[in-house]
């Protein structure tokens, strides 16, 4: 498995650079973790929309969905349950999207380059994959690599430090060159809580100048490969 090389960086944010994918597939995406808390995606979209999952609540749903009215059409294949909150999951302590072990595709209509969920209870066998024009572009495991103590527990008042022993966080991926599908994985064991799901379009090449020249280069994965190459 390959590894992700993340550093700390101001307001609690992480930030690294996630793969180059082998084959015709190239894409390099690039990670931040909003602050301890924070639920929503803070990163300036120029197109954006976002999936709350509140309600109805049901088991193996299909769900189709405008993404909050905008712009964006998606298609969630059916998953297991679309719950009310508890102290696993639940932005804001209310509605969320939970599976078990599995696959489940989100069919995403319009462009987009962004996506961004609040991960809850976040586990090592979570992991997301991007795929353009039927071709993987990127996969991602785990979630919470480089997350600290801050992250964990839930933060909602309503179940306020419960869940201590796993972290909760909003997390932005911008992968350049974008994305038609979205595949949320969970391995063998725990749930993959999730929450408002964001689809958005950040500007290119523009933001990776401003990435860059903001941050500056944090690390490379180089997928299916073991070797990590950091950058001063």
């Amino acid at each position: 498995m390959t590894q992700l090389t993340t550093t700390k960086l101001a307001a609690m944010t992480v930030l690294a650079f996630a793969g180059i994918a082998a084959g015709s597939a190239n894409a390099v995406t690039v990670i931040s973790v909003e602050a301890a808390g924070i639920q929503n995606t803070t990163v300036a979209l120029s197109r954006s929309g976002v999936e709350t999952f509140s309600g109805p609540a049901g088991t193996n749903v299909t769900l189709a969905t405008n993404f909050g009215g905008s712009s964006y059409s998606g298609v969630y294949s059916a998953h297991d349950v679309i719950a009310t909150g508890t102290q696993y999951g639940g932005a804001g302590g209310s509605g969320y999207f939970t599976m078990g072990h599995g696959t489940v595709t989100i069919d995403i209509t319009g462009p987009a380059n962004y996506f961004g969920l609040w991960a809850s209870a976040i586990d090592t066998n979570n992991a997301i994959e991007f795929w353009r024009g039927g071709v993987e572009v990127d996969h991602i495991s785990p979630l919470a690599m480089g997350l600290e103590a801050s992250y964990l527990g839930n933060p909602n008042a309503s179940f306020l430090g419960k869940d201590r022993a796993q972290a909760f966080a909003f997390i932005n991926y911008h992968v350049l060159g974008g994305f038609d599908q979205v595949r949320l994985i969970q391995g063998y064991g725990g749930m993959f809580e999730n929450d408002n799901n964001t689809v958005g379009l950040i500007p290119e090449p523009t933001s990776w100048l401003l990435l860059l020249a903001g941050f500056g280069l944090v690390g490379l994965r180089l997928r299916r490969a073991p070797t990590r190459v950091v950058l001063a």
